[in-house]
């Protein structure tokens, strides 16, 4: 009958409503899983990658560790010794360091009657300040009139001889030389700074002369006017060293530094570099005491200064150079 036909047909309905729900529940089913199993993949590809990112920075964070190791094998280390070509200077690698440059204020206990002693240094060597060095390389001795002649082709030196160190040499004269020994060499010799010298010069101490407080141990480090017989340059080297292995840094010629003439050292670089700005005249600095000089101008904070070039410059037979070099770090 009609009832019983439209009975049937509704349940006929209703059961494929319920297949199309419990189909449509299983396609969702399965695409969630399929995207539950894409995002578990994709994770674990990510996770992957990443590893294999973290690895690719080990292997090369170790190589470059391992490359720098061996150019740093291949520098040149404090206390070496190095000469580049036949016509080069010998040098010697200084280590790094701080040290203070100068010289201190004097000092005076405000509740003593005594006087305030005098002090040895002078106002231009003041204030005392802090520098840091980086490791670089200094000529072992002062620049000789072989080495000389055998890049300039010429001798202006008062007092000849192979060993003797080059003199009668203006700053200007001494940065013409320094150009075509590194045109020749390919390298990049300089002055040193005025900072580097007395670093040098001091190799370690707080001392007035180096090794010693007491003038009277410079008659084995120097060359000057208590021990120069006859006034005059003397060969390189036939004094002792100082610590750093370093010879005539005190007597023999003055040497010409990188640095022009300022009165004293406020505002003074505290990186060991030449200060070139801010100067009161073209005058060039020059460190060290000569042959001639009394024991005050050999103080390892001694400093003195003269006109950069001219022909008046170069007649005073005291001046000469010692060359340094900047060391390539990796």
């Amino acid at each position: 009958n009609k009832a019983e036909q439209e009975r049937r047909a509704a349940e006929e309905a209703q059961k494929a409503a319920q297949r199309a729900a419990s189909e449509r529940a299983a396609a969702e089913a399965a695409a969630k899983e399929q995207q539950r199993l894409a995002m578990e993949t994709q994770a674990k590809e990510q996770a992957r990658l990443a590893l294999l990112a973290k690895e690719q920075e080990r292997v090369a964070a170790e190589g470059a560790q391992r490359l720098a190791a061996a150019r740093m094998a291949e520098l040149p280390q404090p206390g070496q010794t190095i000469k580049d070509c036949a016509d080069c200077p010998e040098m010697v690698v200084l280590p790094a360091g701080i040290f203070m440059m100068g010289s201190p204020d004097p000092q005076h206990d405000p509740f003593s009657n005594e006087k305030p002693k005098k002090s040895i240094g002078k106002p231009d060597e003041r204030p005392q300040h802090r520098v840091q060095i980086k490791s670089f390389a200094l000529g072992k001795y002062e620049v000789t009139q072989e080495q000389w002649y055998a890049v300039m082709g010429n001798n202006p030196s008062t007092n000849k001889g192979r060993t003797l160190p080059v003199e009668t040499v203006s700053w200007d004269d001494t940065q013409q030389f320094i150009a075509k020994l590194n045109q020749r060499t390919g390298l990049s010799y300089r002055l040193p700074s005025e900072a580097e010298w007395e670093y040098a010069a001091r190799a370690g101490s707080t001392n007035e002369w180096g090794s010693s407080n007491d003038k009277s141990g410079l008659k084995d480090t120097a060359w000057y006017s208590e021990n120069s017989a006859y006034w005059q340059t003397r060969a390189v080297g036939q004094k002792l060293p100082n610590a750093f292995g370093l010879f005539d840094m005190h007597g023999n010629v003055w040497e010409w530094v990188q640095d022009c003439w300022h009165a004293d050292y406020s505002g003074a670089p505290t990186d060991g570099s030449a200060w070139t700005t801010g100067c009161i005249s073209s005058s060039r600095v020059r460190r060290g005491g000569s042959w001639h000089s009394d024991p005050a101008f050999l103080r390892s904070a001694d400093r003195w200064f003269d006109q950069p070039g001219g022909p008046g410059y170069r007649d005073y037979y005291g001046n000469g150079l010692r060359l340094a070099r900047t060391l390539v770090t990796p």
